[in-house]
């Protein structure tokens, strides 16, 4: 079956009552007990009656005109091939529908029969059977689940129609579904095909490396954790967060006690700090790697997602299309934005308060050929690995493929993992025709469990892969795909995976650029030392350092030991010797140690773990005294 589906402004169609090719639609007749089913919402019907060369009078029911505005228009060639297994063929061509009517959130379909996409077309009868089981398969559950309305034009009659295409990059999309590639991709008793593959060319099954066991700290150690937790839960739904993981994140003081809202956790100053921060680096790395930031960078809310859903991709809006379609016209290839996806939740457990929202930032990427699409995807990783890196996460790669697509680009897979340069794990799953056929996840171990810290999702240009050159080291990809990568996820849920792998460094710390003080300056006799503080801190600050004063009156110990819980990653006692302009005796929290520093020298330090990382101010009054006494 081959399928050409404009996104469509309008289409409309008319049928000529006064004629029709009479071999087709008698084919026609004989082929459909209902040769026509019209949706309620098309109120446009009419019986037809045509008089064969026989003197056989016949009846169908159809339409003598339909339109639809914002719609899909779905062109079908039904071929002959597809009688070998007409089921998984309708089946795909459903999927591929439906796919399409969601991610440009067209209401309506129009299948308009037709015999020139292919070189091959079935008869009338086989046609027949096959489009109306088609319209069937749409229309079931059409009252219980957000499908399209559907309408079928007739065959056999002679029909015209108008169509106004959108003008985004997605408004055209042709699918070839082959009975070879509908049975593979079936759903069907087979488990999910899992292994390892490995830069230097080899590969072993991922039952097999869970089956040699562990080694010790393996719970650290993103490529074992993720291995058998696929391997365990390999059959299960998706799986949620642990206990523990949620447990561990809030150790780290970034979310407020436990709620009873896991997906959209309320965060603390410090947590909102943390996520601002993320939130600004994502957005400056992703314009290091070309992308030009939409305005607004933030779309209207989405309520159609359902907030922590990491795995799977945002969908694809008109102003993200709008946008690239802009770019691809007056800057170099491949056009490149980045914007946000904010998803409202309904939080029940939180009585009397406004719904949480969650923030997902978002890279896209149009490439024109397939050069451009595999130098957009190794980009997009890059920046997924380089995040990752940024908040302290080893990663591992995920690969998670559709089966076909993975048979017939292998060899572009094996070049892949030589790229990543180290060990990646890779799922082929099978029945997912409808979905982004490729992502390629970083994974990274927190608490025991696997956590996604950024994915990039790969759309060929028109949904398929092409036959020819399969797996012969040529990629068969189509030409010209859509990327979407989200590089640290749900901007929530990775501040609580940054607050969860935090809690378990030795000791616990964020690192300093995510740290919300970085220096705090303790003072032996507040009273006396106050001023020589303020002056330190500001040297401090003219190297954009964040610091804080504990003027508390409480002793010195007392306040250090406050110091040593806010995880902070330099602390220094200011007294005498201090005022009287000698060096700090500057505490390092990542090593223990104590050394002699000048505020200029401390300041210099910190400048260059931070590097090129947002320097964000103090969310808090610099003076503990200051602040309310539960942010004290």
């Amino acid at each position: 079956m081959r399928l050409l589906v404009f996104h469509a402004d309008s289409f409309r169609f008319d049928t000529d009552t006064g004629g029709c090719n009479s071999v087709t639609h008698q084919s026609l007749l004989s082929a459909e007990t209902d040769p026509f089913r019209l949706d309620s919402q098309f109120e446009c019907s009419h019986t037809y009656s045509h008089q064969y060369d026989d003197g056989t009078d016949t009846t169908a029911t159809g339409t003598d005109t339909a339109e639809r505005e914002d719609c899909l228009a779905a062109f079908v060639t039904v071929e002959t091939g597809d009688e070998t297994a007409p089921d998984a063929i309708v089946a795909d061509a459903r999927d591929a529908i439906l796919d399409l009517a969601t991610t440009l959130r067209a209401d309506d379909a129009v299948l308009y029969p037709t015999a020139n996409l292919g070189d091959d077309p079935a008869d009338a009868e086989m046609a027949g059977q096959v489009l109306a089981a088609l319209e069937d398969d749409l229309l079931d559950g059409r009252e219980s689940d957000d499908r399209p309305a559907v309408v079928r034009a007739p065959m056999g009659w002679n029909t015209s129609f108008v169509l106004a295409a959108k003008a985004h990059p997605l408004a055209e999309q042709s699918r070839q579904i082959t009975a070879a590639d509908a049975t593979r991709d079936s759903p069907g008793t087979d488990r999910a095909e899992q292994e390892i593959l490995f830069p230097d060319g080899s590969r072993q099954s991922l039952g097999a490396f869970h089956n040699a066991g562990t080694d010790d700290g393996a719970t650290a150690d993103p490529l074992r954790t993720l291995a058998d937790h696929l391997v365990r839960h390999q059959n299960d739904e998706q799986q949620g967060d642990s206990r523990e993981y949620w447990v561990t994140a809030r150790e780290s003081g970034l979310l407020a006690p436990a709620d009873g809202s896991a997906a959209t956790p309320r965060l603390t100053p410090q947590g909102t700090f943390v996520r601002d921060a993320i939130a600004e680096y994502v957005r400056a790395v992703a314009m290091d790697a070309g992308a030009v930031p939409i305005d607004p960078a933030t779309d209207a809310t989405d309520e159609s997602r359902t907030p922590g859903d990491e795995a799977s991709p945002p969908p694809i809006r008109p102003a993200v299309l709008s946008a690239l379609e802009r770019r691809e016209s007056t800057g170099p290839e491949p056009s490149v934005v980045c914007t946000a996806t904010r998803v409202a939740a309904a939080d029940t457990g939180r009585s009397g308060q406004p719904g949480a929202t969650v923030t997902t930032p978002e890279v896209w990427t149009r490439a024109a050929d397939r050069s451009a699409a595999r130098t957009a995807l190794a980009t997009q990783v890059d920046v997924v690995r380089r995040l990752a890196h940024a908040c302290a996460l080893d990663t591992v790669p995920l690969l998670r493929v559709r089966a076909s697509f993975a048979a017939e680009n292998r060899a572009w897979a094996d070049r892949l993992v030589e790229t990543l340069d180290e060990p990646m794990v890779v799922e082929r799953r099978r029945g997912t025709r409808g979905e982004w056929p490729l992502a390629l996840a970083s994974v990274a171990a927190v608490a025991g469990q696997p956590v996604e810290t950024g994915t990039v999702w790969l759309r060929p240009g028109d949904g398929r892969v092409a036959g020819e050159g399969a797996g012969s080291g040529e990629e068969a990809m189509a030409p010209g795909a859509l990327l979407c990568c989200t590089p640290v996820g749900p901007l929530e849920r990775a501040t609580a995976t940054v607050g969860a792998r935090a809690t378990m460094r030795d000791p616990p710390r964020l690192p300093t650029w995510l740290a919300p003080t970085q220096v705090r300056l303790v003072p032996t006799d507040p009273d006396a030392y106050r001023e020589c503080c303020r002056e330190i801190a500001a040297t401090l600050e003219a190297t954009a350092v964040r610091v804080d004063i504990d003027d508390r009156d409480l002793s010195v110990g007392e306040r250090l030991d406050r110091a040593d819980a806010d995880w902070l990653p330099y602390d220094a006692v200011v007294g005498g010797r201090e005022a009287d302009g000698k060096t700090l005796a500057v505490t390092v929290r990542e090593t223990g140690e104590q050394i002699d520093l000048t505020a200029p020298e401390l300041g210099n330090r910190i400048h260059e773990e931070v590097g090129g990382r947002p320097r964000k101010r103090l969310y808090l009054p610099k003076f503990l005294s200051e602040r309310p006494a539960s942010r004290q």
